[in-house]
């Protein structure tokens, strides 16, 4: 599609945002065929400039097992990065993750503490 077209533009000239997008482009098809392999890339990419939307969604693929071995472990990891940068949405899945012990130990006090 044209929108994926620009964001690659975009993406290789190395703006996070844009490789975010793009991650997201490939990981829900949009417009373009499935490619969980395409969406890690730019996502990782995103990632290493510090972008929380690339970070927390290398952490939803994990958590799925969208193309790759459902592993919560690996999903709290990069939920947890998520979450240290300031990402609300990355701070409630980890409060969620120590209230359930899933990836994690189970501890009401820490979620607690993500939650707020």
């Amino acid at each position: 599609t044209l929108a994926a077209y620009w964001f690659q533009q975009a993406a290789e000239q190395g703006y996070a945002p844009a490789q975010s997008q793009l991650g997201l482009i490939y990981q829900y098809a949009m417009g373009v065929e499935k490619d969980t392999a395409k969406a890690l890339f730019w996502f990782g990419k995103a990632s290493d400039q510090g972008d929380y939307i690339g970070i927390a969604n290398i952490g939803v693929i994990y958590q799925n097992g969208d193309g790759v071995p459902r592993d919560a472990a690996e999903a709290a990891r990069w939920d947890r990065k998520a979450a240290e940068l300031g990402f609300a949405g990355g701070q409630l899945s980890l409060g969620w993750r120590y209230s359930d012990g899933e990836g994690v130990p189970k501890d009401p006090a820490i979620a607690f503490g993500w939650y707020l």
